[in-house]
């Protein structure tokens, strides 16, 4: 069966179908704070499809052995509560705050790390959390587009810009590579610039192809919404790889 409870509804056993359907909210519960790791994201999904498959079987079984059930005409309400009770129960799931979010790469300016059509799962973050050089995050456009980035440099960090190659500290942090036709952004010095409490440094790994805060400046920490925790589902065997180092 698609719901769980619904086979036990269907053999005439109500209230059982009615607490196996409420009850997937358990084991969704468990998976769902196991996510932050992919073998905790495989875990997470065996439980449910254990779930389901154990409820779906016992009906089946019933079924099996005691032959199709003649629905009682008086009892008709029952499986439009039941549709009720999971349409209910997926909106209150769906309405707790959300840890971790999945996201889609759309373009190359990751690559290596992450390519096109890649999937990862990110973790949610609050502006009071840190930030550290070298993990990857996924921040908020003023224009609300999300783009996923690297930390090249946090607040405090002194950055500085020549044609096209990021110095951290006076450490090269990128190849030196430029969109062609794209307006670097550089410091008020030769010194460069000191970022300030509340602002990190993003850049792409693919300096060719990405357009980062060489172009548009420091991220306001704030915007910074996820940090990357692992690839779900990638090619060429990358599927479970953790996100977070230089690559």
């Amino acid at each position: 069966m698609i719901l769980p409870g619904l086979g036990q509804v269907y053999t005439g056993r109500s209230t059982f179908g009615f607490g196996v359907c409420a009850a997937q909210i358990l084991p969704g519960m468990i998976g769902y704070s196991l996510m932050g790791t992919f073998a905790g994201l495989i875990t997470a999904v065996s439980m449910m499809l254990v779930y389901h498959a154990v409820f779906a079987a016992e009906a089946a079984f019933r079924i099996v052995r005691n032959g199709p059930l003649i629905p009682h005409p008086r009892r008709g309400w029952v499986y439009p509560a039941f549709i009720v009770l999971s349409i209910g129960l997926t909106y209150a799931m769906s309405a707790l705050p959300q840890q971790y979010e999945a996201f889609v790469v759309p373009t190359p300016s990751m690559t290596p790390a992450l390519r096109p059509g890649d999937r990862f799962m990110a973790e949610r973050i609050d502006p009071e959390d840190p930030l550290h050089r070298g993990e990857v995050a996924v921040f908020l456009r003023p224009d609300g587009v999300y783009f996923v980035k690297r930390v090249a440099a946090v607040a405090g960090d002194r950055v500085r810009v020549e044609q096209g190659m990021v110095y951290v500290n006076d450490v090269p942090v990128n190849s030196g590579r430029e969109p062609k036709g794209a307006k670097m952004l550089h410091g008020p010095s030769q010194q460069g610039l000191v970022l300030e409490k509340g602002q990190v440094f993003m850049l792409g790994d693919n300096a060719a192809r990405s357009w980062d805060s060489r172009y548009f400046g420091p991220v306001d920490r704030e915007d910074v919404r996820y940090r990357a925790l692992y690839l779900y589902w990638a090619q060429d065997g990358r599927t479970g790889r953790k996100l977070g180092q230089f690559q």
